[in-house]
């Protein structure tokens, strides 16, 4: 079995009239148990990621900057977790 734990999710926000900042900071723990030995395996990842943009934009352009970069951290995740297996 896999449980998936989110020990820590920090956003940040920053937006002045002609800049906006996403940031995100994410720490997952996954604790992996096999029935067979009955053993377990915890891997904790991290990972931080940040966009910006600047000039003249929407408010549709930050929704799109922020889903980017929670991508992006996910992204992250998944290539640390490749590593490890």
């Amino acid at each position: 079995s896999l449980d998936v734990i989110i020990k820590k999710i920090d956003i940040f926000k920053l937006k002045k009239t002609n800049y906006f900042k996403f940031s995100i900071d994410l720490k997952i723990e996954f604790i992996e148990i096999t029935k067979e030995s009955k053993s377990s395996k915890i891997y904790n990842i991290s990972t931080s990621e940040y966009g910006e943009i600047k000039g003249n934009f929407s408010i549709k352009d930050q929704e799109n900057l922020a889903l980017n970069v929670m991508h992006q951290g996910l992204k992250s995740i998944s290539k640390e977790l490749i590593k490890i297996n």
